[in-house]
């Protein structure tokens, strides 16, 4: 369960960290498809670009720290402990 909760920690961290990534693409591709014919059309759809890399700055910080406390924990329940040296054995003369 707790391997589980990390990995959609990681996740859902790398997605808020990428919401102004995201944001840029979609502004990029509403203006490579815009319509001079319909300007209400384009307004919209620039208005949710703008809302989409305003909330992806707000949110970028929360995503990484988020992405980071993640694959800490994940890290950290499934290491591996150190291998123990094998103790010098005496020799027996029986």
């Amino acid at each position: 369960m707790k391997r589980k909760l990390a990995i959609a920690g990681i996740i859902i961290g790398a997605i808020l960290a990428l919401g102004p990534l995201w944001g840029g693409i979609v502004a990029f591709f509403t203006a490579s498809r815009a319509n001079t014919s319909d300007p209400q059309g384009f307004e919209s759809s620039v208005d949710v670009a703008v809302c989409l890399v305003t909330f992806g700055q707000y949110a970028s910080p929360f995503g990484i720290a988020l992405c980071a406390f993640s694959i800490f924990k994940f890290a950290w329940f499934y290491r591996q402990p150190p291998a123990l040296p094998l103790a010098p054995q005496k020799p027996t003369n029986e």
